[in-house]
């Protein structure tokens, strides 16, 4: 990362204001005029670097993110729509009815353990994005509306599927047999490496920052 990049980072994991960074005045001088594509992926860079410090602060409690923390920072990491991210929450409460725990331990308050749930699906994604870029990581995203959501240990062979010119239509059997399946059931977490996930190949769509 850039040194600005660093530097919103650290105010993202400083600043009181959960995921609203216009609310976080030091932010704003890092900005350039978006005039080039250059700048306009400078200011993506640095706003994503300051979500990502938030979200790895909150994290580090070991309560996962909020359903409003995933609302914010889904599109802008992967560009989804606003159905996409209601899906991946529905699949996280599902999880919980099912009893289904991250790291396989039993979480009594609901809220957390879906929020644990959010946490590590997102973290998913965002490791997807920094291996095999951003299209990727959309297509991999966007299954939750065509298919079904995918567990982070089916992502990779989902996204290594799509990476060597597989098709949306060939994924479902893939899931059903288990095929995709990496072996190992990891669960990643914000607070691991969180700065290695802003380390991902330029993105082609540098449209409006949400602030």
């Amino acid at each position: 990362m850039k040194d600005e990049q660093k530097l919103a980072f650290e105010y993202g994991r400083s600043s009181d204001c959960e995921c609203v960074p216009r609310y976080d005045s030091r932010l704003y001088g890092l900005f350039v005029e978006p005039h080039t594509t250059e700048n306009r992926q400078r200011n993506q860079n640095n706003i994503e670097a300051w979500y990502m410090g938030s979200l790895s602060k909150t994290a580090e409690a070991g309560n996962g993110i909020t359903p409003e923390m995933l609302s914010s920072a889904l599109p802008l990491f992967i560009s989804c729509n606003s159905d996409t991210v209601h899906r991946w929450i529905t699949f996280a409460n599902e999880n919980v009815e099912y009893e289904q725990f991250v790291d396989f331990e039993t979480e009594t308050d609901k809220n957390v353990a879906v929020n644990r749930w959010l946490e590590t699906l997102l973290a998913g994604l965002l490791n997807i994005r920094h291996k095999y870029g951003p299209d990727v990581a959309k297509q991999v995203c966007g299954l939750a509306l065509h298919h079904s959501c995918l567990y982070p240990f089916e992502m990779q062979g989902a996204a290594e599927h799509f990476n060597s010119g597989g098709t949306d239509d060939e994924i479902e059997g893939l899931i059903e047999s288990g095929v995709i399946e990496d072996g190992f059931t990891t669960f990643l977490k914000l607070d691991q490496d969180a700065e290695r996930y802003l380390e991902h190949p330029a993105l082609e769509d540098v449209g409006g920052i949400n602030m």
